[in-house]
């Protein structure tokens, strides 16, 4: 990268800032996307963020996309989600499905308890 292309990105040769906590960490969370993106996205030069990765032993390798078998985007993030083989949308929803599922399922044996209850004793 060229001394103008590093002046429009907001960064010069001579200007060295330290990495924060949260770059780090954004840094660590979209590996996948490449150097060229996260160096845009944190107004840092691709090199530097190379270094950085390299430094911290984190891989910007891009692993095969994965594809969500329930909507069928691409999905590369490490989480609970990738862990499960879908997206983290899917798995939101899956969740709150299993969720809203779990609460009908004591609703009705609630149901169930309070009528057999109300047979056993007769009651109104």
């Amino acid at each position: 990268m060229s001394d103008s292309e590093m002046k429009l990105n907001g960064v010069s040769r001579d200007e060295k800032r330290r990495w924060t906590d949260a770059e780090v960490r954004y840094l660590s969370a979209h590996r996948a996307d490449g150097s060229y993106l996260i160096a845009h996205v944190l107004k840092r030069t691709p090199l530097s963020v190379r270094v950085k990765a390299a430094r911290l032993h984190i891989s910007l390798d891009r692993k095969p996309m994965k594809v969500c078998p329930i909507c069928g985007t691409y999905f590369v993030r490490d989480n609970k989600a990738g862990r499960y083989g879908m997206c983290q949308v899917c798995w939101e929803r899956r969740k709150a499905d299993a969720m809203r599922e779990r609460a009908a399922e004591r609703a009705a044996q609630r149901d169930y308890d309070n009528a057999k209850h109300r047979k056993n004793t007769g009651g109104a």
